[in-house]
This record gives C-alpha cells, structure tokens and sequence, in this order.
C-alpha cells in the first residue's frame, strides 16, 4: 500500500488575500489551494472508511486462502 501527499498552502484567517503581495495570478492559485484544501478535508471521513473496508477485505482474503 502507498500514500500519496500532498502539499497545500493556504491560510485559515478572515482576510481577503493582498493582491499588491501575491499579484493577480498568486491570488488565484492561493484560493485554488485554499478550496482543494478544504475539500480534502470533508473527504478525510470517507477516505477512511474505504481505507477500512479495503483492510477487511483484504484480511478475509488472507484468512480464505490460507485455510
């Protein structure tokens, strides 16, 4: 099994992004990042559950060929 990661930069604060730092395409890039960060986040339940039924499977398979 292998994990893949992930690397996001994003900020969590309520101001909007300063475009005289970022620029027009820095801010675009940032609320992308922000958006897929946040997503992933609502996905962390259901990741772990498919990972939990992957495991299952995976353990009666095992115990099915060894008897």
């Amino acid at each position: 099994m292998y994990f893949i990661s992930s690397f996001f930069c994003s900020s969590f604060n309520d101001k909007p992004v300063n475009d005289a730092v970022s620029g027009p395409i820095g801010k675009e890039l940032f609320e992308k990042e922000q958006e897929d960060l946040l997503s992933d986040l609502k996905d962390i339940p259901k990741a772990a559950c498919d990972r939990r039924v992957s495991l299952l499977i995976y353990v009666f398979l095992v115990l099915f060929i060894e008897e």
